[in-house]
């Protein structure tokens, strides 16, 4: 389920260069990077603000906005910034989540692991211990896509068993947590 095609995603990107995991250029990947205190005052404003102008941002850096925008260009091209966009999945027609709870052969693992992180149908895929050995959180449009994926598309090869969990309401997800 891409929402972006891949020239929406690629705008969304530093700029038009092929851009590795992380929204990083591979390049500047090598390279190690400490941030300097304007740095840390520019992402402290944008962890307070995300939408915050180049203005605002250079206002909370003590720069100019034109300083402040070649700042979060360098940052974003050398990986220490990305961006990361939280949507509401039912904006997209999804009405179904459940979560995966998988057994593996540990042999496997890595390997059904990073098959199923290229299943659109799969928001997150993580590795865990305990009765299972892998989680992974589907998204569908409703129950018979849900029901499809999991009889159809899922690779089922070296998953030895299989509970899934649907996800009545969410009373918390994932973010950024500020400091007080």
């Amino acid at each position: 389920m891409n929402v972006l095609d891949q020239c929406q995603q690629a705008r969304l990107r530093a700029d038009g260069n092929a851009v590795g995991s992380g929204g990083h250029t591979a390049a500047l990947e090598e390279e190690p990077y400490l941030l300097t205190h304007a740095d840390r005052m520019l992402l402290g404003a944008l962890r307070e603000d995300a939408r915050v102008s180049y203005a605002g941002l250079a206002a909370a850096a003590d720069m100019t906005a034109s300083t402040a925008a070649r700042r979060l260009a360098e940052l974003r091209a050398r990986g220490a910034l990305f961006f990361d966009v939280d949507v509401d999945p039912a904006l997209m027609g999804v009405t179904v989540s459940a979560l995966l709870w998988m057994q593996i052969s540990p042999a496997h693992l890595d390997t059904v692991a990073t098959a199923l992180a290229g299943h659109e149908e799969l928001a997150l895929v993580a590795a865990t211990t305990g009765p299972t050995n892998l989680v992974a959180h589907a998204l569908c449009r409703d129950a018979e896509a849900l029901h499809t994926y999991l009889t159809r598309r899922l690779t089922r090869e070296a998953i030895t068993h299989i509970e899934t969990t649907p996800v009545l309401r969410t009373y918390k997800a994932a973010a950024t947590l500020r400091k007080p």
